[in-house]
């Protein structure tokens, strides 16, 4: 048996591309199973409202680009955010949206994790918790902002695997 901890953002696979599996199976527990015609939006608002010169925040173009690539079987969505309401009303306008039932999901933050894993396809923000959410779910398409940090001396610096697709 191996004990020890980890601290800190570990939002790319380059940390532990050659253990990826032993990573997953230490995670079993959050992984749920597909959930099929069900995609999940990733909204990451709260502090990063706050620290626009580093990091971004979802916006309607990005969203409307990313749900009109969704495979056609998609029928829900389900999405989270630390700002609920703000999220809601983000959605509100996007066209595209239209087409879906939404769901804002109210699970905290462990059980979204897990729920995050479970969806079919997902649309993340640049944020570690979407990361992590569709690494460990590895289901289906990823869709992910092409650029992660504003900051200038990050700018280069992404943690989106080469599988996933960027807008």
């Amino acid at each position: 048996v191996r004990y020890g901890a980890l601290r800190g953002y570990f939002q790319s696979e380059r940390y532990f591309k050659d253990v990826a599996e032993e990573i997953r199976s230490l995670f079993a527990p959050l992984i749920a199973p597909v959930q099929e015609g069900v995609a999940g939006v990733h909204i990451r608002m709260g502090d990063y409202l706050d620290r626009t010169d580093m990091y971004h925040t979802p916006d309607v173009p990005f969203l409307n680009e990313a749900l009109r690539r969704l495979s056609g079987n998609i029928s829900k969505l389900v999405v989270f955010s630390d700002s609920p309401e703000l999220a809601r009303k983000l959605m509100e306008g996007v066209p595209e949206a239209t087409r879906f039932e939404i769901v804002m999901d109210e699970h905290e933050t462990l059980d979204a994790l897990r729920e995050l894993t479970s969806m079919q396809e997902l649309v993340l923000s640049c944020s570690s918790f979407s990361w992590w959410g569709a690494w460990l779910g590895e289901k289906g398409r990823v869709i992910a902002p092409k650029q992660w940090f504003l900051a200038q001396n990050l700018k280069e610096c992404s943690p989106v695997p080469k599988r996933w697709h960027t807008l």
